[in-house]
């Protein structure tokens, strides 16, 4: 015989099952490394993640023929905001600008190769590293020496707001530095030898060395210096769940394969491969 059970307790159980589920739930979405959904995020923009870019950054963030913004910070931030689940909107901007337009909630991320420093630390927060590189001299008639000294009474282009400039004034004591707003007028300069030597980061150093064979490298400055996106400090929610789509992305193989994308002669750096075991094995 099937027990007897009241109508009062089916509904008290239903209702126990109801409340245990909506507990399931919130505890699911509350989650050490859930990715928060877009209402959680707060974006700027419902649903979009506005996102200011470069347009002369080549192989890292630009703005090509047909008017689109690419390069490798464009397609990790593609891949991020997939991970979001919200559309990727872009702006340019000149990059003397960026860090203080993130910090004022302007956008909500900028997608370009920002070196992270303790000056840039006081205005924005920072996502976990994206990329390593090293500070490269190129020149296109040789220096006399390859280390520092080498510089001395030399011209050396730069790009304002940059951490080139901020280590070339710090480093290069008699070196006449002149700053640029742009890349390409950099490059221009030199190349039209009204500076001697131009100062950047390896990756942007490697585009413009396979673009012109006069140019070539003067010096490497070592350096750990690694790339990140930078998020307004008011908005820490969103940078866990930027953080966690990054793991993500570092684990699952697509951080590589836009790596080699458009890096396919640099080696995948050390500090990557040690801080992401899955990377090293793939």
């Amino acid at each position: 015989m099937r027990p007897f059970i009241s109508e009062q307790t089916s509904i008290a159980q239903h209702r126990h099952s109801l409340l245990a589920a909506v507990l399931l739930l919130a505890a699911s979405a509350l989650a050490p490394g859930s990715i928060a959904s877009a209402d959680d995020l707060k974006l700027i923009n419902p649903n979009e993640l506005t996102v200011v870019a470069l347009s002369d950054q080549p192989g890292t963030s630009f703005v090509d023929a047909k008017g689109e913004n690419q390069g490798m910070a464009i397609d990790l931030m593609n891949a991020i905001a997939a991970k979001l689940a919200v559309k990727p909107v872009y702006r340019t901007a000149a990059i003397a600008g960026v860090i203080a337009a993130v910090a004022a909630n302007q956008y909500d991320t900028a997608a370009a190769g920002l070196a992270v420093t303790e000056e840039r630390k006081k205005s924005v927060d920072f996502s976990i590293a994206w990329n390593y590189g090293q500070l490269t001299v190129l020149v296109r008639n040789k220096l006399p020496g390859n280390d520092p000294s080498a510089l001395k009474g030399k011209t050396l282009g730069l790009l304002t707001g940059s951490v080139q400039e901020v280590y070339a004034r710090a480093n290069f004591k008699e070196t006449d530095i002149k700053a640029f707003q742009q890349q390409p007028a950099m490059i221009n300069a030199l190349l039209a030898n009204q500076v001697d030597a131009v100062f950047l980061g390896s990756y942007d150093g490697s585009t413009y060395l396979a673009r012109y064979p006069e140019l070539s490298v003067g010096l490497i400055a070592g350096s750990d210096v690694y790339n990140a996106f930078p998020v307004a400090k008011t908005r820490p929610d969103f940078l866990v769940a930027m953080n966690k789509a990054m793991n993500e992305l570092f684990d699952d193989g697509t951080w590589l394969k836009i790596y080699k994308k458009w890096y396919a002669s640099v080696a995948v750096p050390r500090q990557l491969l040690e801080q992401h075991p899955k990377l090293a094995q793939q």
